[in-house]
């Protein structure tokens, strides 16, 4: 399991928020009722790369399914049988990687 969670940590190259960025904008989640997906607004991305408690949360809410997607793995069972779990330490680790990228992503001047 352990060669598995460094062949995904492996995937990302520099920041986590780019890989995500295109995840999200891949993604068949997320669609408002008029065909346009929910995004996090400019405030909340702005609040959270100053680092503000509850724009973090929302960014991680946000992107909670994108992470438990990466840090999902298989086990094989006794009987012969795969059974996918959520690491939850790659879950963790994965998470931080995001919070610690949040102050370095490149915010457009107003």
């Amino acid at each position: 399991m352990r060669r598995i969670y460094q062949q995904k940590i492996a995937g990302f190259s520099g920041s986590i928020l780019p890989d995500m960025v295109s995840w999200k904008n891949q993604s068949d989640g997320d669609i408002r009722m008029d065909g346009q997906e929910k995004l996090l607004d400019y405030e909340t991305i702005k609040a959270a790369i100053a680092g503000e408690k509850w724009a973090t949360e929302k960014v991680l809410a946000h992107y909670a399914d994108y992470i438990d997607e990466l840090s999902t793995v298989e086990i094989r069972q006794p009987g012969g049988k795969v059974k996918k779990v959520i690491d939850e330490d790659m879950r963790q680790h994965i998470s931080l990687k995001l919070l610690e990228a949040l102050p370095s992503f490149p915010l457009e001047q107003e």
